[in-house]
Formats: C-alpha cells, structure tokens, sequence
C-alpha cells in the first residue's frame, strides 16, 4: 500500500466514531499486575508537606495533575507528615486523602493524565463506607464503585479500560460523604499494544514519553 494511501487510512479509521468503553476491574494487586501492563507509579513520597487540591486548586505531578471541585476543609489533600488524619495512611507516608460528597455541590476530585492511559490503581483505606465513591472516565463513562474498605483496613481496587483515557473522576453516587485514603497509584498501557490506531497511537505515545532519554537527546 502506498505510504499517503496507508497514512490516510489511519487517520480515517482514527477518527470513526469509538463504542462505549468496556471496563474490567480488579480487587487483587497481583492479578492487576498481571493483566500484561507496563505500569508507572506515584507514591507522593516525594511531597514532604500538605498540598491542597481543594475547591478547583491544582496540583501537578510528574504524570498526572489533581484538580478538586467543591469545597471542604482539609480533605481532598496530598497529606504529608504530620499528617491531618494518619490513622488513615495506607502505609504510614504521604498520601492522597480524598473526599466526595453528593447534592446540589458536589465535592470530588479529578486527575488528569499527561498521556493516554488504559488501566488504573492503587491502595485504599476506608472507602465508600458511608457514601459510595464512583469512578467515572471521561465525562460519562462509569467504570464502578469502590469497594467498601474499613477504616484501619486496606485494599487494592483497579481497572484497565478497552479504550485510552486521560481524566479520571472521583465523585460520589448518593449525598452523604465519603472520605478516604489513597496510596501507591499505578497507571499505564498494554504491552504489546491491541493492534488498533486509538489503542495502539496511545500506547506508543506512552513508551515514547516515559523511555529513558539516551546522552544525546536535548
């Protein structure tokens, strides 16, 4: 096939309309970790003091950046020690601590991935044990609900999706509240990549943006 004939064969095929995303979701870290993933992770350990997302603040980290909508004091926080609610803390450092609360203000949170991503997760601490807390992708797309985690418990809770996405909500289902920990996130792409131009540009264009730079290279 000719290069400009194949070039805008991809290009059209890139541009037909994509079905709803199908999601498969995970409550085991090793069998997430399994599912034929080259994953990044962000632990915030980095952060070594208190960093609000809240009430449409921003945070930006090296992959993803976190943007509150919604307003409640110390919550929705990349919480450093001393920490504002420790007992929370998956592991014992810095963590995100998250809120959502339902009704005519809602109050959640949203990251927002540098580059295309296909599958999502992390260590929670008491989630949806009042309120249940939703992921959605997107503007519309639901993946599900977080499990219910006890305080002074932990889990893990993931998903990879059919199609790439860059915006991760959490919000919640119903007007109570939910405030939870969250820690040790892991993100990233198939590999091999699904043999198709959404799936397969994105995944590319995350090896590309996450390889290591060689000497020679600005």
């Amino acid at each position: 096939m000719p290069k400009v004939l194949a070039i805008a064969t991809l290009l059209v095929a890139t541009a037909q309309p994509v079905a709803a995303a199908t999601f498969t979701t995970y409550n085991n870290q090793s069998a997430f970790e399994s599912a034929g993933l080259v994953l990044k992770t962000e632990t915030f350990n980095s952060i070594t003091s208190d960093a609000s997302f809240n009430n449409n603040a921003t945070v930006n980290l090296p992959d993803f950046s976190l943007t509150g909508f919604g307003n409640f004091a110390n919550n929705n926080v990349i919480d450093a020690s001393p920490f504002i609610n420790g007992g929370l803390a998956p592991n014992g450092s810095t963590f995100l601590l998250g809120y959502t609360n339902g009704g005519s203000n809602p109050i959640g949170f949203t990251l927002t991935f540098n580059q295309p991503i296909t599958a999502f997760g992390g260590t929670f601490s008491d989630t949806s044990t009042a309120a249940i807390t939703r992921l959605r992708v997107g503007t519309t797309e639901v993946v599900g609900d977080l499990p219910t985690i006890p305080f002074n418990s932990t889990g893990f809770y993931g998903f990879t999706s059919s199609d790439p996405f860059t915006q991760l909500t959490f919000e919640t289902i119903n007007n109570n509240n939910d405030g939870f920990a969250l820690d040790d996130l892991r993100y990233g792409v198939p590999i091999p990549f699904e043999f198709s131009p959404v799936v397969g540009i994105a995944g590319l264009g995350w090896v590309v943006a996450t390889r290591p730079k060689k000497k020679n290279e600005a």
